[in-house]
């Protein structure tokens, strides 16, 4: 019996890899480019090239599957670069009814959250988080696994500041205006190139005022062009 038992659990661990690989590779020789679509369709080379590398696109494709596996096993099914459009969590369940559901959000209930499925509509960064569900009836109660929901607001840049040692500040915040808080810093990070080609990552250079995001390069004066990005991750 432990034997048969065993050997049932090994076919399962083979048909769901098969299933993940294939799901995979459906993904991966779709006509639609996901980094095409993260930099915008006007977008140059370059700005193409970067979504690549962060998407991880760049990276060999054993290494793109590890990652994928890893993204699944944690409930992170990735990031939905479609604009406009709702965004929505659902769990469907077998039980004795009434059944009843309590969404969570990092481990607190999300008010008014009682239906089998989340939906979102006007996604901001404060919606970002790891989300489960509780399902209840007359006898028990039981918590799904946790998804992930993670949304990035590209950054707009304001009017720089010029100081009167001739080094700029620059501010840039949320496109869509929303406000950053410390906790948020962690995420970014600032880069400065000569050419547009080759980029330089500038430690230590971010902080966050105002719900905005501060960045001071102390080396500007030593160039006499110099261009920025900010990259989230």
């Amino acid at each position: 019996m432990i034997r048969y038992i065993l050997g049932r659990l090994g076919w399962a661990v083979v048909v769901i890899l098969a299933i993940t690989i294939i799901t995979f590779g459906v993904t991966y020789l779709s006509p639609v480019d996901p980094a095409r679509l993260y930099a915008g369709l006007r977008a140059t080379h370059q700005q193409y090239e970067l979504a690549r590398r962060t998407l991880g696109l760049n990276l060999p494709l054993p290494v793109q599957y590890v990652r994928y596996l890893g993204r699944l096993l944690h409930g992170n099914l990735g990031t939905s670069f479609s604009t406009g459009q709702p965004v929505q969590f659902a769990v469907t369940v077998t039980g004795t009814a009434p059944l009843g559901f309590q969404w969570l959000k990092n481990g607190s209930n999300v008010i008014s959250a009682t239906l089998p499925s989340l939906a979102f509509a006007n996604l901001t960064r404060t919606n970002s988080g790891s989300y489960s569900v509780i399902v209840s009836n007359l006898a028990s109660s039981v918590a799904s696994s946790n998804a992930v929901l993670k949304v990035l607001v590209p950054q707009s840049f304001r009017a720089p500041v010029l100081l009167s040692a001739g080094s700029i500040l620059f501010f840039s915040g949320d496109s869509d205006g929303g406000l950053l808080t410390p906790g948020d810093l962690p995420n970014f990070m600032a880069q400065a190139s000569t050419n547009l080609l080759d980029w330089t990552s500038l430690l230590n250079s971010l902080s966050i005022t105002n719900g905005l995001l501060l960045l001071q390069d102390t080396s500007q004066t030593n160039y006499p062009v110099r261009f920025y990005r900010i990259l989230e991750q």
